[in-house]
C-alpha cells in the first residue's frame, strides 16, 4: 500500500514489541493491555499463552515440559492452579497431563527426568521419595527399598508374630506395650522403689519355643502376662535375655514364679552364672527419690558415694570377676581382688561417662527415667535373685534418706543386714552368710562356682 493511502487510514495503535502502528483494519493481536502487529507474529517475535490466549513476547512465555509445543505467559504461570514447577529443576508443568509427578512426602511436584534421577519408588505404599533426604533406604533384610513408614510397619508386623523381640524393642508378643509407664504393684511410686530386672541366660539356644516355655514357667502365659518379653541380646553366646516391666519387690515375689522359672530354663540347657557372658540387671525408677531431702543434682553424687563406700563387699555379692561390662569408678578391672573401697566419686568421670552416653558402668546414670545397677552376675538361682532385689530395695531406701554426701558414706555393712533382720530379708541373709561377707570380713570368700 503507498505511502499516501496509509496515511490517508486512520492509526489506531501502536505495536508493543516493535512500536510501528497498526493501522485501522490490520488484524490485531491482543496482549495484556497491549496490541502486536501482524509483522511480529509473522516473525515469531510474539506468540500465543496456549492457557489465558492472550499473545506475548515469545521470549517471556515458557515450555510447557509435559505438552507438546505449548506455552504459559508469566502471569497463568502465576495465577492457573494446573501449572507448577518441578521442585528439583524448575521445569514448567501442567500437573493435569503425563509427566508432572506429583511427590507426597514434598507435597510438590517433580518431572518424569528429575524422577527417574533423584527419587525412588517404595516397594511397598508405591509413593515415590528423595534419594538425598534419607526418607527412604535400601533394607537387606527385607531386600527392598523401603520408606520409614513401611520399614516400621513390616518391623512392627514382624515383631509381633516373634516372640524373641529385637534388643530393646519394649513390644509385648501380645501388642500390648510394654513401657515404662506401665508399673506393677506401685501406686505411688515414690512411696516405695520399682524395679525393672533384666536378666540374661545362654547356652541353651535363642528359640521362641524356650522362651514361650521360660515365660509361661514364671508368669502361667507363655508371652509373659505382660509382665515381661523376651529379647535378642548380642553380647550372649547363644542365649536370650528377659527384661522384666516395672514392678516393686512385693508384687514381683507375689506374681513371679522364679523357682519354676529357674528350673525350667536349667531343664532346657540355658544357665546364667556360669557362663561368664551374663549380667543381672537392676533399673530403679527416678521417681521414687524425687521426695528425698536431696536435690536431683546431688542424687547421683550421693548414690555413687555410698556405692564405692560399701564396694568391698558388694563386689563379692555381686559374684563377677571381670568388671569389662560394668567398670567401676572410671576404671575396668579384670580381678576384683584389685578394687578398694572408694570414698571420692570421680565427677569427671562420672560427667564424662554420662555425656558420651557409656552404659557399660557399675552404675548407669545415663537413662532418663531410671537409674541402672548392673554389676550383678547373672543367675538362676532363685534365692540368689531374690538376695538381689532385697539388696536393692535396702540401697535405694538408704540412698533416699541421705541428704548429703557426709551422709552417704556412713551407711555400712552393717546397716544392711541390721535392715534384712529386721525386714525378714532371709535370702539377703543367708547369701551372705554362704559367700562370707561379715562385719569382720567384708570381701568375703572367694566366688564360689556352684551358683548353678
Amino acid at each position: 500500500m503507498s505511502t499516501e493511502k496509509q496515511e490517508e487510514r486512520r492509526v489506531i495503535c501502536t505495536c508493543e514489541w516493535c512500536g510501528g502502528d497498526i493501522f485501522e483494519g490490520e488484524e490485531l493481536f491482543e496482549g495484556n493491555d497491549c496490541f502486536f502487529c501482524q509483522d511480529c507474529a509473522d516473525n515469531g517475535d510474539i506468540a500465543q499463552c496456549d492457557y489465558c490466549d492472550r499473545w506475548h513476547p515469545f521470549e517471556e512465555l515458557s515450555e510447557v515440559a509435559n505438552r507438546s509445543e505449548c506455552y504459559v505467559c508469566n502471569d497463568c504461570i502465576a495465577c492457573d492452579g494446573d501449572i507448577v514447577a518441578c521442585v528439583d529443576c524448575g521445569a514448567v508443568l501442567d500437573r493435569n497431563y503425563d509427566g508432572a509427578n506429583y511427590i507426597e512426602s514434598l507435597d510438590d511436584y517433580v518431572c518424569d527426568e528429575c524422577l527417574q534421577e533423584n527419587y525412588r519408588q517404595c516397594e511397598d505404599c508405591g509413593e515415590w521419595f528423595s534419594d538425598s533426604n534419607g526418607d527412604i533406604q535400601y533394607i537387606n533384610r527385607y531386600d527392598a527399598w523401603l520408606c520409614e513408614a513401611c520399614y516400621e510397619s513390616r518391623y512392627n508386623e514382624e515383631e509381633e508374630n516373634t516372640v524373641i523381640q529385637s534388643y530393646h524393642a519394649g513390644r509385648c508378643c501380645n501388642s500390648n506395650t510394654l513401657t515404662y509407664g506401665m508399673v506393677f504393684g506401685n501406686q505411688n511410686r515414690s512411696a516405695n522403689p520399682t524395679f525393672g530386672m533384666e536378666l540374661e541366660i545362654d547356652g541353651g539356644g535363642e528359640t521362641d519355643e524356650h522362651a514361650q516355655e521360660i515365660m509361661a514357667a514364671a508368669t502361667g502365659d507363655e508371652f509373659g502376662n505382660d509382665l515381661m518379653i523376651s529379647m535378642h541380646d548380642g553380647s550372649l553366646d547363644n542365649g536370650i535375655e528377659f527384661p522384666f516391666a516395672p514392678m516393686s519387690y512385693d508384687f514381683f515375689k507375689k506374681n513371679i514364679d522364679l523357682e519354676n522359672m529357674c528350673k525350667k530354663a536349667l531343664s532346657l540347657g540355658y544357665t546364667s552364672h556360669n557362663p561368664g557372658t551374663c549380667g543381672l540387671h537392676m533399673h530403679v525408677d527416678r521417681r521414687y527419690f524425687e521426695d528425698g531431702p536431696c536435690n536431683s543434682q546431688d542424687l547421683e553424687t550421693i548414690l555413687l558415694a555410698m556405692f564405692l563406700e560399701n564396694i568391698d563387699w558388694i563386689v563379692p555379692f555381686s559374684r563377677r570377676k571381670d568388671f569389662s561390662y560394668c567398670y567401676i569408678n572410671g576404671h575396668r578391672h579384670d580381678d576384683a581382688s584389685k578394687i578398694t573401697p572408694h570414698k571420692q566419686v570421680d565427677k569427671v568421670w562420672l560427667e564424662d561417662a554420662k555425656e558420651k552416653g557409656d552404659r557399660y558402668i557399675a552404675v548407669n546414670f545415663c537413662r532418663d527415667n531410671t537409674i541402672e545397677i548392673r554389676i550383678f552376675r547373672g543367675t538362676l538361682k532363685a534365692s540368689t535373685i531374690i538376695a538381689t532385689w532385697q539388696f536393692c530395695q535396702m540401697f535405694c531406701e538408704f540412698v533416699k534418706k541421705c541428704p548429703d554426701l557426709d551422709s552417704a558414706v556412713e551407711v555400712h555393712f552393717e546397716d544392711f543386714t541390721a535392715k534384712a533382720e529386721e525386714r525378714g530379708y532371709h535370702e539377703f541373709l543367708t547369701y551372705c552368710n554362704a559367700r562370707g561377707i561379715t562385719t569382720e570380713n567384708r570381701r568375703g570368700n572367694s566366688i564360689i562356682s556352684d551358683e548353678e
